[in-house]
């Protein structure tokens, strides 16, 4: 009998045990689906990022080499231009280098022809403003100039009106002093007859 029990006693532990096995199992499983999805997640992350890092490498690479270029021509065409302008010389056209040089120039002609044309309206609007300006002006003087005539024309008037009356007034001043000179001749020729009258009276 104990033989027995302890057969069953061992064997509900091993159950157990078993059991305890079993679940542990499948949390561990469960655990390591979850590690494998998480580690997927993150190897496709790692994936993708290295791509967009080599992408961005060949991106970078590729300006730099770009760059590189750009730089080396643009180095060459200033030389060739700085030879140019000391040699006073003309570009070939059958040249790929002149002809870059000549697309520069052309670049450059394009943005002065811009900048000339924005220049040329803005002294077309300053003439225009300057000429409306001066329209505006001359056709003040013009009045100004009619008003300062017939101010001109009234004081000339004026100065004829006013020499005529001086005139005038000289000519009666001098009839005035002909009359009042007459007046003290008549006068001092009357003093002299009555006193001559006075005189004959007394005698007789």
């Amino acid at each position: 009998m104990s033989s027995t029990e302890d057969l069953t006693s061992k064997y509900q532990r091993l159950g157990q045990e078993y059991q305890k096995a079993r679940a542990q199992i499948t949390v561990l499983k469960k655990g390591v689906v979850d590690e494998q999805t998480s580690n997927k997640v993150l190897q496709d992350a790692l994936k993708q990022k290295d791509q967009t890092t080599r992408k961005y490498e060949q991106d970078i690479d590729s300006l730099q080499f770009r760059n590189s270029q750009l730089s080396k021509r643009v180095e060459i065409l200033q030389n060739e231009l700085d030879d140019y302008e000391r040699k006073g010389t003309k570009p070939s056209k059958s040249n790929p280098q002149t002809s870059s040089i000549s697309f520069i120039h052309q670049q450059e002609l394009q943005l002065k022809i811009a900048e000339n044309e924005s220049l040329h309206k803005q002294l077309q609007e300053a003439q225009t403003d300057n000429q409306n300006t001066v329209n505006h002006l001359e056709a003040r003087l013009e009045v100004l100039e009619r008003n300062k005539d017939s101010y001109e024309k009234q004081i000339e008037d004026c100065n004829s009106k006013n020499a005529a009356i001086i005139e005038r007034m000289k000519e009666e001043q001098i009839m005035l002093n002909a009359k009042v000179h007459k007046l003290e001749e008549d006068l001092k020729f009357a003093h002299i007859m009555s006193d001559k009258y006075q005189q004959q009276l007394k005698e007789a």
